[in-house]
């Protein structure tokens, strides 16, 4: 039995402590396989030991387990079929793609203007991005380096290393890139940027990313794939558009600037 068919079949047993978490459970199948136990308990302000004795109701020993099914089951949903045939897969591959490009031209011009602009006014930019989504972090900082002052990337082993975190500054923007699997290391990264008074920019899929209560200002990329990886590629053809847009609104000597010093160094072949 999946989650759902162990709650509908104990659900008359269930404590008014065991209905709020099961509540909580169904409506946030996508983030609560990356809270612990003393986060749940925390999110739903009831105690560790309450949500022990509801994954023992449902029949597992604990919540770590209750938790590992919650991600088997993740996986299953978000893992679509492969066509059977090479040809097939290749043209079911683009079709996607197409789907996933129209979804995101969609994208309100008011939402781009107003993070285009957010990204050229801010006094420092910090990017960041963990797992598959570090490249795309890097590929924003490079780009973004070019045509604005003080922009920051932060390595993925910032949170063992945090000392450029101590040049944080109210006021700081936060790009953050996440999509699922939601890294506890983003979440974290983020939530530290943010207590000292950064503002988050969160580009992400259409799934619940933890840090979306805390966003400023969100961007949904459609990841939807043949395949169990996500169709990540429309990332950064984001971040290439934002670049863009934020350039446009940024002081144009400084990319003149950085062309001639790339000629004088003669950085190029």
């Amino acid at each position: 039995m999946n989650l759902r068919e162990r709650i509908d079949h104990n659900i008359a047993d269930f404590s008014p402590s065991d209905t709020q978490i099961a509540t909580y459970l169904l409506a946030h199948l996508t983030e609560a396989p990356l809270l612990t136990g003393a986060e749940l308990a925390a999110q739903l302000e009831t105690s560790a030991s309450s949500i022990t004795r509801f994954a023992q109701r449902l029949g597992f020993e604990g919540y770590p387990e209750l938790r590992r099914e919650l991600r088997r089951e993740l996986r299953e949903q978000q893992a679509p079929s492969v066509p059977a045939t090479r040809e097939g897969m290749f043209a079911a591959y683009w079709t996607r793609e197409k789907q996933n490009l129209e979804q995101l031209s969609r994208t309100s011009d008011h939402l781009l203007e107003n993070i285009c602009q957010a990204l050229a006014n801010a006094p420092r930019i910090w990017i960041f991005g963990s797992r598959s989504n570090f490249g795309h972090a890097v590929l924003t900082h490079e780009l973004l380096s070019g045509v604005r002052p003080d922009v920051r990337l932060l390595e993925p082993q910032s949170i063992l290393s945090p000392q450029a975190l101590l040049e944080v500054n109210l006021n700081d923007t936060l790009l953050v890139f996440s999509t699922r699997r939601y890294a506890r290391a983003t979440t974290q990264l983020a939530q530290h940027l943010i207590t000292k008074g950064a503002k988050l920019i969160l580009i992400t899929d259409n799934g619940e990313s933890p840090l979306i209560p805390q966003a400023s200002q969100i961007i949904r990329v459609p990841t939807q794939a043949i395949e169990q990886y996500g169709a990540t590629g429309l990332i950064s053809s984001l971040a290439h558009l934002l670049v863009i847009g934020t350039a446009q609104r940024s002081d144009p000597a400084r990319r003149k600037h950085l062309e001639e010093l790339l000629e004088e160094f003669d950085v190029f072949e």
